[in-house]
């Protein structure tokens, strides 16, 4: 459960977002950071820190984790959010790969991504 997000402007191509989670109700909270790096992916990149700002993963949960691939999250905690960030954004060229501990959003197929994301756990390129 995402349970607060801080933002820190690091240079002007990149920006750090933590995330303090809490892995069950019964654990201490947990941190990680995202570091955004816009010359990477900037449509993504623009549409991720959008989905920050407006709070999208406020109480939203990771709903699927597969050990040895990746953790997935972005469903908004509000049906009303989700159906706000549900419009889909272009593909920004391939520039990385999706190698272990970076995030990329979830697709269907081309031009697909929206406001889900995952993090990769080992090499998934």
């Amino acid at each position: 459960v995402h349970e607060g997000v801080s933002l820190t402007f690091v240079k002007q191509a990149q920006t750090r977002v933590k995330f303090t989670v809490k892995v069950a109700s019964n654990t201490p909270e947990e941190s990680f950071i995202v570091a955004v790096k816009k010359d990477w992916a900037p449509l993504g990149a623009a549409r991720f820190l959008d989905l920050v700002m407006d709070d999208n993963f406020t109480d939203a949960v990771f709903y699927r984790v597969v050990p040895n691939f990746m953790v997935q999250f972005g469903i908004a905690a509000q049906p009303e959010k989700y159906q706000k960030w549900s419009t889909m954004i272009k593909d920004d060229l391939v520039k990385e790969k999706n190698t272990r501990g970076r995030m990329s959003f979830a697709m269907r197929g081309p031009d697909t991504r929206s406001c889900q994301v995952f993090i990769n756990f080992g090499d998934n390129s």
